[in-house]
């Protein structure tokens, strides 16, 4: 008997398709043991359908919606027996409402039920408390926030209270209200309501940054202060190579600010992403100072040599030659002033070796010289050459 101590009512399985066989939801497939067991329950007036799960042994029935529980059928639920339901050794579970697990004894049931009733009182208290959105366009961002209104208790049987906040909105996500909110860079347009005190009075605490992120002064005087150093190490000649990248990302926000100067939207997000791209950019100025400090130095001691132009000391031609002794080809070809192609290295490393042909002096010059010496195969282009133009 699956009811204690009154009366139990099984219904037939006569709605079950021709052949008698049940779908088992969870394996995706027909269960041919369940085909007589009853379709149907009846509790307290209320009719549930029922489905079968074999391979774990319990029958749970389909959700039992707000509408449908009565103080009938939660009183009758008391006699239920959920561990003996009538096919032998299979236990009863009964779902209700929007609650993601079943419940497996009355106690569950009962707190399904005030989940459910709960969750009822909040959407009733947020249909009722619902606030048009309240359009922010960026002429007019001096608007200031709409006064909050007290904190409501949303369900008067347990007191539980409605915490006033601000929705925000996305302009990339669409709108967000209430207790959905999620994520940042959200504008508050409207009064929301939150169950978590926390939680509303962190909206109302993103409501007061975004409303000076969204003042349009305030905002181009942010990327002025942002674009500064970044204005002050293009005059110095940029960055290294590598981070070249980032300076085209922050070029790119520097001419949106000149193209469309009132766009607050655009502005706000220029904003966020030098402040984001800030910290990596001034690692990048603190690389390319190390770099010309350390070349500096190099430069002194006269390990590398810089913008070797061989034309600027009237060398007929020059080579740069490797360790190994193969020759680098100029890093490229720099126009003089007569409209010519000549040849031009930015640099010659510190193991490199750098050697001209004066045609004046009718002479093979080092102009520079390798840090560790001559290497036998840097030996044998000079002697190759010594040889060429001695003849």
């Amino acid at each position: 008997m699956f009811m204690k101590n009154s009366e139990e009512k099984l219904l037939s399985n006569d709605h079950l398709p021709e052949g008698g066989e049940t779908h088992n939801e969870e394996s995706g497939q027909v269960d041919h043991e369940s085909n007589s067991y009853p379709s149907k329950i009846l509790i307290g007036g209320v009719e549930l359908d029922l489905h079968y799960s074999d391979n774990v042994r319990f029958a749970e029935t389909r959700r039992v919606y707000s509408s449908q529980i009565t103080p009938e059928f939660i009183e009758a639920m008391k006699e239920v027996d959920f561990e003996h339901f009538p096919p032998s050794g299979y236990k009863l579970h009964i779902s209700v409402g929007e609650v993601a697990s079943s419940a497996r004894n009355y106690q569950e049931f009962l707190r399904c039920i005030e989940i459910t009733r709960k969750r009822d009182s909040w959407e009733r208290f947020l249909k009722e408390h619902h606030s048009d959105p309240m359009p922010r366009e960026y002429e007019d961002v001096g608007t200031p926030l709409p006064d909050l209104p007290s904190p409501e208790v949303y369900d008067p049987e347990t007191q539980s209270m409605a915490y006033p906040g601000y929705g925000r909105h996305s302009y990339y996500v669409g709108w967000g209200r209430h207790d959905d909110v999620e994520g940042s860079g959200y504008f508050p347009i409207e009064i929301a309501w939150f169950r978590d005190l926390r939680k509303a009075e962190e909206t109302i605490n993103d409501a007061k940054v975004a409303v000076k992120e969204y003042d349009g002064e305030l905002c181009q005087e942010r990327i002025k202060t942002l674009l500064g150093p970044y204005g002050d190490v293009i005059m110095r000649g940029g960055l290294l190579k590598n981070d070249r990248e980032l300076l085209n990302e922050i070029s790119v926000i520097d001419s949106n600010q000149v193209r469309e100067p009132k766009n607050i939207n655009l502005m706000v997000e220029s904003a966020r992403r030098l402040e984001k791209l800030f910290p990596e950019f001034l690692e990048a100025v603190k690389r390319k100072a190390t770099f010309d400090q350390d070349r500096q130095e190099k430069l002194s001691r006269g390990e590398i040599l810089v913008d070797f132009i061989p034309s600027k000391h009237e060398y007929t031609k020059a080579w740069v030659i490797l360790p190994d002794g193969t020759e680098r080809l100029s890093s490229q070809k720099k126009l003089s002033r007569y409209g010519k192609s000549i040849d031009y290295w930015s640099i010659v490393r510190a193991e490199e070796f750098a050697l001209a042909w004066d045609d004046k002096k009718k002479m093979l010059v080092d102009v520079k010289l390798p840090v560790s010496g001559l290497t036998p195969e840097q030996e044998k282009v000079r002697e190759k050459y010594a040889k060429i133009y001695s003849s």
